[in-house]
């Protein structure tokens, strides 16, 4: 099956990409994966690469081929990519074609409640039709937070959605890690809260919870 989807999200994870977009037919939020479990289903720069060699990127409007949904207990949006499929770019998107396929703010949590990470038995709660891992929202007020620690950096986004303060959520998005690389450490107020694409990520085995994490930044 042919997708046509505006990128949200060419995210970081485990050294390869997270990717997901808004279907511009049916407006829905997919997540595009691979059948390689032994890279967490993530996909290589080679498999999102188009025919003139250049990378997909977030915001463009793509073509490209599945071969079947594929469902897990805390992921309902998931697509498998076919395989050596090439991906066709068919032109650059903007927020304002998002929003048009895809309107902000569809939930009135953003995952269920406003803690940073879901224990697996949560799920156990949720009927199939409840499950969501993928949300596209504006938030009121956003913060970045930068830490350093003696072994890596991390950025992350604290926000008030529909009235409720969130505790922040890792960034993974690669564009905007890049864009944020030299702001001190620290937390910084946003002077406009950017849109974001907000995931539910794979059970760690350490605490057998589920982290949300904010997977596509859009100032």
């Amino acid at each position: 099956m042919k997708k046509q989807l505006i990128l949200l999200a060419t995210s970081k994870k485990y050294g390869r990409y997270c990717v997901a977009g808004a279907d511009v037919q049916s407006g829905a939020l997919i997540r595009l994966i691979t059948s390689n479990s032994d890279a967490h289903y993530a996909i290589e720069p080679a498999q999102m690469t188009y025919a003139d060699r250049t990378l997909a990127k977030k915001l463009d409007l793509v073509e490209v081929e599945c071969t079947d949904r594929s469902i897990s207990y805390y992921q309902s949006e998931n697509y498998v990519l076919k395989q050596n499929a090439v991906w066709k770019k068919l032109r650059e998107s903007s927020i304002e074609e998002v929003l048009q396929v895809h309107p902000a703010n569809q939930s009135a949590w953003v995952f269920y409640d406003r803690e940073r990470k879901l224990h697996q038995s949560k799920f156990m709660d949720f009927t199939p039709r409840e499950i969501k891992s993928l949300l596209f929202i504006q938030p009121e007020s956003c913060a970045l937070l930068i830490q350093q620690s003696w072994e890596r950096r991390q950025a992350m986004l604290a926000f008030v959605y529909k009235g409720v303060e969130y505790e922040p959520f890792p960034i993974t998005d690669f564009e905007y890690l890049a864009a944020v690389e030299s702001v001190a450490e620290g937390t910084h107020k946003l002077p406009k809260s950017p849109h974001l694409l907000v995931s539910v990520g794979e059970c760690f085995e350490q605490d057998k919870c589920h982290y949300k994490i904010a997977a596509g930044v859009f100032p």
